[in-house]
């Protein structure tokens, strides 16, 4: 289930998680990725170019 923050923030502009075009998440690493498809409920290819920065330049926590 996703978090309510993000729901409810959509809420706010009449939108749902359907509307969202492109997600930009922070490909800090494998786990963070597989948490943000699971929370809120993406298919892999929505976070394919998330995974690429990861293995071409592996976790981007620090630099970022």
């Amino acid at each position: 289930m996703p978090p309510p923050l993000v729901d409810a923030t959509l809420k706010q502009y009449q939108a749902t998680r359907a509307d969202v075009g492109h997600w930009v998440v922070h490909p800090g690493g494998s786990k963070g990725l597989q948490a943000y498809e699971a929370t809120l409920e993406l298919p892999p290819r929505k976070l394919a170019t998330a995974r690429t920065t990861l293995e071409n330049y592996g976790n981007m926590s620090s630099p970022t």
